[in-house]
């Protein structure tokens, strides 16, 4: 009897401690949960190529390519997966009525990204929102910055080409100077880079520290 009572006692003080643990966002070598599903903890071969065609212009205008690093991938990624899941974005306001813009994210972030909700709307007021989601889904130790980009026309899901992508966001001078560090970028001497595709959406960041989380690489070259 005291040795099934201790068998008992044992299994809750373990149900107890799983139940209290802090959920495990970190990213090398292991997979990121997303409800049911997952993301691989390295970049699809259109995230690859996306990295290496950034990287190229930048090397064309005399800049040092920025490595696709852990802690900002698992930032882009969440947001797109975020974005082509519950869409933010999409017929929402904040308290003023204005407009919920692509840079936005959803309450939906307990046991996923843990990320907080936001609606960042065009007058660019809820910025330090969006520039501190590195810190708050996965502990980045500085601010990001971010580029953000969708092919939904409509209805339509269109997949993404990370050329037309790329071409897109040097049309525009805003994203344009994040990339290639012009205007209010000047001099930012990018560390590290995120690249996130998922459905119909596709996101970058760029942060100025290392991140002591490290390189990631394109999932054909994981063993």
């Amino acid at each position: 009897m005291k040795i099934k009572l201790l068998s008992i006692m044992l299994i809750l003080l373990l149900l107890a401690a799983c139940a209290g643990r802090t959920p495990d966002r970190s990213i090398p070598g292991g997979r990121a949960k997303l409800g049911a599903g997952m993301f691989d903890s390295c970049l699809s071969p259109e995230e690859a190529e996306l990295a290496a065609l950034i990287n190229r212009a930048r090397a064309a205008r005399g800049l040092p390519a920025v490595p696709v690093t852990a802690s900002l991938h698992a930032v882009a990624k969440w947001h797109v997966i975020d974005l082509s899941l519950h869409t933010p974005h999409l017929g929402k306001t904040d308290d003023r009525g204005k407009q919920c813009t692509l840079h936005s994210w959803s309450p939906m972030g307990k046991g996923r990204g843990e990320w907080q909700a936001l609606c960042y709307t065009s007058d660019h007021r809820y910025s330090k929102g969006m520039w501190s989601k590195p810190r708050e889904v996965t502990g980045y130790p500085a601010e990001g910055f971010e580029n953000i980009y969708t092919v939904v026309q409509g209805s339509d899901l269109k997949p993404v080409i990370p050329a037309t992508v790329l071409a897109k966001w040097e049309s525009s001078p805003s994203t344009g100077d994040l990339m290639y560090e012009l205007g209010i970028w000047r001099n930012s001497n990018w560390k590290a880079m995120g690249i996130g595709i998922h459905g119909s959406y596709a996101s970058l960041w760029f942060g100025n520290l290392d991140d002591d989380r490290g390189e990631v690489t394109g999932c054909s070259l994981k063993k």
